[in-house]
Formats: C-alpha cells, structure tokens, sequence
C-alpha cells in the first residue's frame, strides 16, 4: 500500500507552522512559500549558494507517540511533512 502524505507545514520566518493540504515545489529552489523558497529561514543566507532544499517526512504514528510523550505538538519542530 503507498504511503500518503496527510499534511503539510509551511513557515515564515518567526511565524508558527501552518498546515497545507497541497503546495507546489520548484526544482533548486523547494517549497513554494515556505521560509526558505522566499530566501527569509535562519540559515538562508548559509545555503544561498548551496541550491538545496529538504523536506522532512514524518509518519503519523511518530507524530502521534511524540505529541502523547511530550505533550506538545511534532508540528512545531518546524519540518515537512505529516
């Protein structure tokens, strides 16, 4: 059975994680409006030249045992993919 991507956080610079059903991606650049596609993330200025952008998946059921764990939310560690 595929894997499916359940949802996805995009960020601005000093603003909270947002959920996205859906977003569009650019070849060397990453995710459209996320931090780092519009060149405003933290380490922006570091990977200017480097031309490489990740994204992090992260499966349901981690999210979850993390979220009972800690109490917390896995969404704002500020990575991809749910």
């Amino acid at each position: 059975m595929p894997e499916k991507v359940l949802e996805i956080f995009l960020a601005q610079a000093g603003e909270d994680p947002v959920p996205h059903s859906a977003v569009g991606v650019e070849a060397n650049r990453g995710v459209v409006g996320d931090r780092y596609y519009s060149g405003t993330g933290t380490f922006s200025d570091k990977l200017a030249h480097k031309r490489k952008s990740e994204i992090t998946f992260i499966a349901a059921e981690e999210s979850d045992a993390f979220n009972a764990a800690t109490g917390e939310s896995l969404a704002t560690v500020r990575r991809g993919a749910m």
